[in-house]
């Protein structure tokens, strides 16, 4: 089994996280009137205009952002909801696939694998991701950062995957940022880092292995793990 990740995985998060979470926090300090708030913005990890490795921005849920807005102003949690819900869909339409991605599901099905996506991210945006790029043929389980109470780096995050009769070292988890390489590790499971989302390798340093991305996860017909 290979779980994915999604956003700076499968994904390029630049063309649509980046230009979001920026609008979303104009928008939230505009209708609280807070100003440009340069604390809160590195709390939720978004300094000089891009979303810092390992934040809340670049691996919490759609529930952690919430209580962070909620924290800031009461209200904000909510606000924050609604404006997802209502100008997400214009930004979705921007997603890109990163290099290798689609290849990579592929050859992991075609040598007897199967195929997850474990996100942070909504059930929506990740099932707009599969049906925008046709790929629910590839994909065998989806679990959503709305799925679950638990969230990445939880190993319980994967209960549906080891529901189904799988075992923790017959996992391996690829991601972008520490909660991905910290996910099940203590349990058994292989995690491989990739340096094509947010994070540096110094902020992988604990994953298994470490590629520039998803396109290097196969060698002459064989996965590396």
């Amino acid at each position: 089994m290979i779980a994915y990740d999604k956003d700076g995985t499968l994904l390029n998060y630049e063309k649509i996280w980046t230009p979001f979470a920026k609008a979303s926090l104009d928008a939230f300090e505009a209708h609280f009137d807070l100003g440009y708030d340069e604390a809160f913005r590195r709390e939720v990890g978004f300094v000089d205009e891009k979303i810092q490795p390992n934040s809340m921005l670049a691996s919490g849920t759609g529930r952690d952002i919430q209580n962070a807005y909620d924290r800031r102003a009461y209200g904000g949690g909510d606000w924050a909801e609604e404006y997802y819900l209502k100008h997400v869909h214009k930004y979705l339409n921007n997603m890109e696939l990163l290099p290798g991605a689609v290849e990579a599901l592929r050859e992991g099905q075609r040598l007897g694998y199967k195929n997850a996506i474990v996100t942070s991210d909504s059930r929506l945006s990740t099932e707009a991701f599969l049906k925008k790029f046709n790929l629910n043929e590839l994909v065998d389980f989806v679990i959503a950062g709305d799925d679950s109470i638990y969230s990445k780096p939880d190993v319980e995050v994967l209960d549906t995957i080891i529901e189904a009769g799988y075992t923790y070292d017959e996992i391996a988890v690829v991601g972008d940022n520490y909660t991905d390489t910290q996910l099940g590790k203590d349990d058994g499971v292989t995690t491989i880092g990739v340096l094509s989302g947010t994070s540096t390798r110094e902020f992988l340093s604990d994953a298994h292995h470490i590629v520039d991305g998803v396109h290097e996860l196969f060698n002459g017909g064989k996965f590396i793990v």
